[in-house]
């Protein structure tokens, strides 16, 4: 992968035991997926689609279980993913994404509208 703000114009021809190994434009690294740029934006796609399955699992799951249940749930299935990695992530451009994310999973959680503050 090369680093930059555009496609690199020359290509690299990189071999080891002689296998070319293909420039790419993402990698996942330890659940993180990096890019050229290092604008996090597949990153954040992906952890947004994570999270909004697991709004529907939050959502089907709200009229059947306690709030302490719902809340370990939700600190379970959203609010881990949401924490893994924020470090790297979270001073991108891309992150009001994924915290949109985790308000409509909040308000699935309590059956709210989406003019209802969260």
């Amino acid at each position: 992968m090369h680093f930059g703000h555009k496609k690199p114009s020359l290509k690299m021809n990189v071999q080891y035991k002689n296998k070319k190994i293909d420039d790419v434009d993402t990698a996942k690294f330890l659940g993180l997926i990096i890019d050229r740029q290092l604008n996090w934006k597949d990153h954040i796609e992906a952890l947004c689609k994570k999270i909004c399955s697991s709004s529907y699992a939050l959502y089907k799951l709200a009229p059947t279980v306690t709030i302490d249940a719902l809340l370990t749930a939700y600190h379970g299935l959203v609010a881990s993913i949401l924490r893994y990695g924020i470090i790297f992530w979270g001073n991108s451009t891309n992150r009001e994404t994924a915290f949109k994310a985790q308000k409509r999973s909040i308000r699935a959680m309590f059956k709210l509208q989406v003019t209802d503050s969260c």
